[in-house]
């Protein structure tokens, strides 16, 4: 529904004028706030809408690189307050797209710029701000220096609080934003039933943890233990209890991440998690034989389109040259002519980029021109800004 065009803008047409709320959009024409980014407008056929972003990063170009923990919460909190704002201003939160190419993100500014669609009430734009940060917290890559902690924190409060308030939610992220080493994480998820009596001066949230389950683990262990628990909250995200919560809570018509499946999406952020198995490309011709490894079928899997590319070849060429690329992407002008190669080694694929212009990401890391990363199932390749899913498929018997 929205495309991103040559001009820095974001581009909504719709059917026909009569599917806008022209109170609202008075309204929103009038508001000056950095929270939402300014409109113009034409009719014709239908009624044409036209969002300036100007410098500012669309948040599917910012999911393509690791994040630090300042700039999710800032990302969180700058996305809740654009929430409250539209409230304030007699703004409909739910007419707030939500979605990659409809939130922008100023490096500058540090905050976040929203798409406001103002469209009649009957016409649904974006599931509830709940479900979308769900979403969103299992596609981001994190920082691998940074512990985890905060984020099983804002999980598992988004998990507790069924109805999001956004005043609330915007309280226990600048709560997130302190030293943690020099505060006590609370654990919200313990019952309620152990819990002491709470300090008057104390946060609703810090009144439903014990005492005993805030204090931080020892030093040397922190860091693994946080990441061992965001991992586990993040598995505890599955496709199917994302689908059941979403249905119970609406039937909407549009996705909010154009992405695969949670499950894989889980699988992605954690093996990011882990180290990588970088190799240069003068050492791929000494990777060792792999001994009873089953028989797997690779291909990738064009986001998209959803198109299907074999990837039955020792070597695949991936650009948008015809007649040179195996895998020919003509309709992106971002992929170079031989953006990127494919090696398969002993039953193993390694990708090359190919000193592309605009450069080859794995699962959000840069990869340097001439070198090669392995290859796991379900990897996240972006070609410019073509992504596309690495698939490792069992043949069968």
């Amino acid at each position: 529904m929205v495309k991103l065009n040559e001009e820095h803008e974001a581009v909504i047409t719709l059917d026909s004028a009569k599917e806008i709320d022209k109170k609202k959009l008075k309204t929103f024409l009038s508001v000056d706030n950095d929270a939402f980014l300014k409109c113009e407008f034409e009719k014709g056929k239908g009624f044409t809408l036209y969002y300036m972003y100007g410098d500012r990063v669309p948040l599917r170009k910012l999911l393509c690189a690791p994040m630090g923990r300042g700039q999710v919460l800032s990302f969180l909190r700058s996305l809740t307050w654009a929430f409250i704002t539209a409230r304030d201003n007699d703004l409909d939160p739910g007419r707030i797209m939500l979605g990659v190419n409809s939130l922008f993100w100023d490096r500058e500014k540090e905050n976040v710029s929203c798409v406001y669609l103002p469209v009649k009430p009957d016409m649904t734009v974006a599931k509830p701000l709940r479900i979308f940060l769900k979403e969103l917290l299992v596609n981001i890559v994190y920082d691998d220096d940074d512990t985890m902690t905060y984020l099983g924190n804002i999980i598992r409060y988004i998990n507790k609080h069924h109805d999001l308030d956004p005043e609330s939610f915007l309280g226990f992220l600048s709560a997130q934003e302190k030293d943690e080493d020099a505060m006590n994480i609370p654990d919200i998820s313990v019952p309620e039933e152990t819990a002491p009596e709470a300090a008057p001066e104390a946060d609703a949230w810090e009144r439903e943890t014990p005492e005993k389950d805030m204090a931080l683990p020892e030093d040397g262990e922190k860091e693994d233990e946080a990441k061992d628990e965001a991992e586990d909250i993040l598995a505890g995200l599955s496709l199917d209890k994302l689908e059941a919560q979403a249905e119970a809570e609406e039937d909407m018509r549009m996705p909010i991440l154009e992405e695969l499946p949670q499950s894989e999406a889980v699988e992605s952020l954690k093996e990011e998690m882990l180290s990588e198995d970088m190799v240069s490309g003068g050492t791929k011709k000494h990777v060792l034989p792999s001994e009873n490894k089953p028989a797997k079928t690779a291909m990738l899997i064009r986001r998209s389109t959803q198109e299907q590319f074999p990837v039955d070849k020792e070597e695949i060429r991936i650009g948008k040259a015809p007649g040179m690329a195996e895998i020919c992407i003509e309709d992106n002008p971002a992929v170079s002519r031989i953006h990127a190669l494919i090696d398969e080694i002993n039953g193993d694929h390694y990708i090359t980029d190919n000193h592309s212009t605009n450069h080859t990401y794995v699962n959000g890391s840069l990869l340097p021109d001439g070198e090669s990363r392995k290859l796991s199932d379900g990897d996240r390749i972006v070609l410019g800004n073509e992504e596309l899913i690495f698939k490792l498929l069992a043949d069968p018997m």
